[in-house]
């Protein structure tokens, strides 16, 4: 079995210019991101990934479940997933293409941080 050198980070946002902006700046900052447009895609990736899924990063507010409901679906097979949830929508007005997630810097904290996290 192949050991990963980094963590790897599962995303979940549905607006695809967020995952972009979240796919961007965590690959940037050196993790191996995984990528789903929602929690049925992120279920299956889950279940079919090989390797260890060390974070999840999911909106709170998904269209079929909760955020918090993904992560208890995916513990099943794989306990001790952290997760971090945070506002995952576009803004509506100003910089239309930002999304409202963090900016990049605090965004890398806050993974840093949940990855630091006791599972």
């Amino acid at each position: 079995m192949n050991v990963p050198l980094r963590d790897t980070i599962l995303v979940v946002a549905e607006p695809s210019p967020v995952r972009t902006y979240l796919e961007q700046v965590l690959t940037g900052a050196g993790y191996d991101v995984l990528s789903a447009s929602g929690p049925e895609d992120a279920l299956a990736k889950s279940r079919t990934y090989d390797g260890p899924i060390d974070l999840l990063v999911s909106g709170l507010w998904l269209p079929t479940m909760t955020g918090v409901e993904l992560r208890r679906a995916m513990a099943a097979d794989r306990p001790g997933l952290r997760a971090l949830y945070c506002s995952l929508e576009p803004l509506r007005s100003g910089e239309p293409n930002r999304p409202s997630a963090p900016p990049p810097a605090a965004l890398i904290e806050l993974v840093r941080s949940a990855l630091n996290e006791a599972a």
